[in-house]
């Protein structure tokens, strides 16, 4: 009977200690960077919603597990190239008990269910970005999205011209011009060096000033709303609702005339750069957040390019080459280009840490 006793002491005494050890382990991981690891995972696994007609809608669900050391959401927000409720939409986020996931800390196990929405309200390839930030406002999941609309195209039958009003001292404008989600055009104004925006409505205003601008400059706009200019040997970034840029670290490449851009549905951006006659490839390793940059190589019958100025990417992550010394177009499947890593392989979990 003594022994039975003792034997239970034991037992109460070790499982007391497993649950001591267990919760300072816990803790432990918390203070020396359990928690910040998760939050440190700047990019998640891209969401691609595939065809939908226009004004129709179709929503899929994004499950975010909540890392050992906890982690307080403070806001979930869904945007269209930085444009809020336009064809990506946030339907809602709940946990497992159906409680609201902002404002509200979570410890693993607990989940995040996310419920987007693509509507698309433009026919061709859309983009857009989910962000998720924590109790200092820092964002510490980013994923991005993509879909395509579809619908008829427009014919356009010979009528009479009319002349674009010119703008606030426009001079002399070349290479791309793009469109936001509201419908306004951004394009480049060269000799006053400036981004010129022109509104849906026909009104012209200045977008940004203060970078020399050359007429192989080129402009693209990803899922969160960021900017992108090349000039010079640099692309320049300009964040959402920015007054200055900032300079693109492009992981480890020296670029020396970068002039076409053009993002993927993953957000990895593809610089052409028309003196050293490459395309490179930046993205982002999902672990650190940091910038990696590498020269795309081709395979079969395309060749060396010579001097190449632009390039565009269709909803299948197939790139198009402007081969101007070749005079010609170069298409490049993505099955069959050496690139850069592909961070997310097909198929894989749209499962992930916060």
């Amino acid at each position: 009977m003594s022994v039975s006793l003792r034997e239970a002491r034991l037992g109460r005494q070790q499982s007391s200690l497993a649950a001591v050890c267990s919760w300072l382990l816990v803790l432990m991981l918390a203070l020396c960077g359990g928690a910040a690891f998760a939050q440190s995972l700047t990019i998640g696994t891209p969401v691609n919603f595939g065809d939908e007609n226009l004004q129709q809608s179709t929503t899929k669900q994004i499950t975010f597990t909540a890392p050992i050391g906890g982690v307080t959401i403070q806001t979930i927000s869904v945007v269209t190239q930085g444009v809020t409720g336009q064809d990506f939409t946030l339907v809602s986020a709940v946990t497992g008990s159906s409680a609201s996931c902002s404002d509200a800390t979570l410890y693993e196990p607990s989940q995040c269910i996310v419920t987007v929405a693509f509507t698309p309200q433009q026919i061709g390839l859309r983009l857009g970005a989910l962000t998720i930030t924590d109790s200092s406002n820092t964002i510490v999941n980013t994923v991005y999205l993509s879909g395509v609309g579809a619908g008829p195209q427009f014919v356009f039958q010979p009528t009479a011209y009319t002349a674009i009003n010119s703008g606030n001292g426009l001079s002399f404008t070349a290479g791309t011009a793009i469109w936001d989600p509201n419908g306004n055009i951004i394009f480049t104004d060269l000799a006053n060096n400036r981004i010129l925006e022109e509104s849906s409505t026909g009104i012209f205003s200045v977008l940004y000033s203060g970078i020399a601008l050359t007429n192989t400059s080129g402009l693209a706009l990803d899922g969160l709303g960021n900017l992108y200019i090349s000039s010079g040997t640099d692309v320049y970034v300009l964040a959402p609702g920015a007054s200055a840029v900032t300079i693109l670290n492009t992981g480890g490449v020296t670029l020396r005339q970068p002039s076409g851009l053009a993002l993927d549905t993953v957000g990895d951006l593809y610089i052409v750069d028309t003196l050293a006659n490459t395309v490179y490839e930046i993205s982002q390793n999902p672990s650190t957040g940091a910038n990696v940059g590498q020269a795309l190589t081709f395979t079969g019958t395309a060749g060396p390019l010579n001097g190449p100025t632009g390039l565009a990417i269709d909803a299948n992550n197939e790139i198009y080459i402007a081969d101007s010394g070749n005079k010609r177009i170069v298409e490049v499947p993505a099955t069959t280009r050496v690139a850069a890593r592909r961070w997310y392989p097909p198929g894989r979990s749209q499962r992930r840490a916060l």
